[in-house]
């Protein structure tokens, strides 16, 4: 599985700084937690130009046995400067 998105919307500290991180979590289909890894990424940085976004990604290779079914990718994303977080939840099928 993989899957791309942007990360928007956090706070600058001095210099521009910022300081965001994410968790990533997969969900069966019964809601139990299949896998998760929190935080997966953590952007620390300043610069002169204040960064717009952050890109991020993620790759995951699903076991052989996996059932088919709806599963569900948990993003949780964390600003320290801004002392703001916020989670997507995003349904995906395994065929």
């Amino acid at each position: 599985m993989f899957s791309r998105f942007q990360i928007v919307g956090y706070k600058f500290g001095p210099g521009n700084a910022i300081d965001v991180n994410y968790g990533i979590s997969i969900l069966g289909p019964t809601g139990n937690v299949m896998y998760t890894q929190d935080p997966a990424v953590e952007e620390k940085s300043a610069s002169f130009y204040p960064k717009p976004y952050i890109d991020a990604n993620m790759n995951l290779s699903l076991n052989a046995g996996t059932k088919a079914g709806e599963y569900t990718l948990v993003i949780t994303a964390r600003d320290k400067v801004g002392n703001q977080s916020t989670e997507l939840r995003k349904p995906f099928h395994v065929e």
